[in-house]
């Protein structure tokens, strides 16, 4: 939740690319995805990297920003997840009475 919450005010993320993370956040693009690996040092130093990335540059600190504000509005806000359980009755209703019912 913690993504969502810094996605929807406007904060890019470095987040590990673990779980459903990916399917959240486009490396690049909402923020920066670092690998899982045995090497904590490694994984550290990747998340201090992209940190002082996005530190050091305000352009893309604020493009990434905008990018995950809309992102998790259209797709993570209580108003993208009503339309999509919308279309979801929609389609089981259209189903129902293309069958003739249950």
């Amino acid at each position: 939740m913690s993504v969502l919450e810094a996605m929807s005010m406007g904060l890019p993320v470095v987040a590990t690319a673990v779980g459903g993370i990916p399917e959240v956040i486009d490396d690049g693009v909402q923020g920066y995805l670092v690998g899982r690996g045995p090497d904590r040092q490694g994984v550290a130093a990747a998340f201090a990297d992209r940190l002082d990335a996005l530190l050091g540059d305000r352009e893309t600190r604020e493009r990434m920003g905008a990018a995950a504000r809309r992102r998790a509005a259209a797709r993570f806000s209580p108003a993208a997840a009503a339309r999509r359980t919308l279309r979801f009755y929609e389609r089981v209703l259209a189903a129902r009475s293309e069958t003739g019912g249950w």
